[in-house]
């Protein structure tokens, strides 16, 4: 499964609508990211890293606490090294904000460029995920893409559960409107990794089983309607009808509520999610006479 986040401003940069077709670089790849997706990723103990990279999981640099900052760091490049820009020396003068002088910035990458530098970036994220699938044990990874008036950057890091250093709501506050940054998460989830559906609302990016076969719950809250599976242990007769009335409960609740999305800004939004058509599939699913 393939996961895309992107924040409002870089959708709308893109003009992007329905798929990829409107945004897949009409060349391809630059021979360049080419070469660079040719080198492969491996894994060293804990961390996932370009084969040539010379990092390993026995020394972790002091400046970072987790392997997901590390990964962050040894895996990020700029794109305008790889990708030709069509104008690499722009003047900066129409795009700055009143009353900064010109010469207070550094090299400045137009908007058709940071345009080309983002189809670049997920069309390489799109053929990166061939090099997780590909992985002896594939785990679940994830690539940003960031651009902006200055660079373009690619990192990528292995999904840990609780771990977010991805802040795409805060990147539109942090400049004027022309100096935002565009951000687009991609999601890499190899099938092998499984996941699970919500017994209340249909989502069905659950990490663990709702329920053990004695009952017990996982103790996961699923991001899309904010019901946590109970983790209490044992199972009686009656548990299941009990569990059952308050899934009706809360999902009555939620409904009510305008089916939103509860985990926000923790947990962002996918781009592509559909709530009413997944509580129909569980509920679809329920219909269905065992095979």
């Amino acid at each position: 499964m393939l996961t895309i986040r992107i924040t409002d401003n870089a959708a709308a940069f893109l003009g992007l609508g329905v798929g990829f077709s409107t945004i897949d670089p009409t060349d391809g790849l630059t021979p360049q990211l080419r070469a660079k997706l040719n080198r492969g990723i491996e894994r060293r103990g804990k961390l996932l890293v370009w084969a040539d990279s010379r990092a390993d999981d026995e020394s972790p640099p002091a400046n970072f606490f987790d392997y997901t900052g590390w990964e962050c760091n040894d895996s990020s490049f700029h794109l305008e090294d790889y990708v030709p820009l069509r104008t690499p020396n722009a003047v900066a003068e129409d795009f700055l904000p009143s009353g900064l002088p010109v010469e207070s910035m550094g090299p400045f990458i137009t908007r058709s460029d940071q345009r080309a530098l983002l189809e670049q970036g997920i069309a390489f994220a799109r053929e990166f995920a061939q090099l997780v699938y590909d992985l002896p044990e594939p785990t679940p990874v994830r690539c940003m893409i960031f651009v902006n008036s200055n660079c373009g950057t690619f990192r990528f890091h292995q999904i840990e559960p609780g771990v977010e250093w991805t802040a795409l709501d805060r990147l539109e506050d942090d400049y004027p409107t022309k100096f935002s940054s565009k951000g687009v998460v991609v999601d890499i989830i190899p099938s092998t990794t499984r996941t699970y559906r919500c017994q209340v609302c249909g989502y069905p990016g659950l990490r663990e089983r709702p329920y053990a076969r004695d009952g017990s719950g996982s103790g996961e809250r699923c991001p899309a309607c904010a019901f946590t599976f109970d983790a209490a242990p044992g199972a009686d007769q009656h548990r299941h009808s009990r569990q059952s009335s308050t899934h009706e409960q809360w999902r009555e609740r939620w409904i009510s509520g305008g089916m939103r999305w509860q985990s926000a800004p923790e947990v962002p939004q996918p781009v592509i999610w559909e709530p009413v058509n997944e509580l129909a599939e569980l509920l679809t699913m329920r219909q269905r006479p065992p095979q």
